[in-house]
């Protein structure tokens, strides 16, 4: 007898467990678990988005300020010339534009006034009497 007793022992110490020791024994528990849980997952999206808001700040900062550094500007002609049909008469051709303007309100002394007058008379020809008119 003594054997049998020793074998009910130990066929049920390998018995696995129940349902009920395994899941929580109150309501409030798992209810803390799932709270727990939820607070995790929202403290990793949260972070997930700084780290990504980080990283677009960093970007649009710093981006540029690199890309000035590391970049080299060559300014190189551009092959122009005229252009012809094939009996060679010219289509188009460059020619130089330029435009001079002056702010007639941000001169306020008519001795300044005067000054730009006689100055774009001897740079570029124009008199200074049609300039003053305009001027003023």
């Amino acid at each position: 007898m003594p054997n049998s007793a020793l074998s009910r022992t130990t066929s049920t110490a390998h018995l696995p467990l129940s349902t009920a020791e395994t899941t929580p024994t109150t309501s409030a528990e798992a209810q803390a678990r799932r709270a727990w849980r939820m607070w995790l997952v929202a403290c990793l999206f949260t972070l997930l988005c700084f780290l990504i808001l980080a990283r677009l700040l960093v970007y649009q900062l710093f981006t540029d300020a690199d890309n000035l550094f590391n970049t080299r500007l060559q300014l190189t002609q551009s092959p122009r010339g005229t252009i012809v049909d094939r009996d060679g008469e010219i289509l188009a051709a460059d020619r130089f534009y330029y435009q001079v303007v002056v702010t007639a309100n941000a001169i306020k002394r008519s001795e300044d006034r005067q000054l730009v007058a006689n100055e774009l008379e001897t740079r570029i020809g124009i008199p200074a009497a049609k300039t003053w008119d305009i001027l003023v």
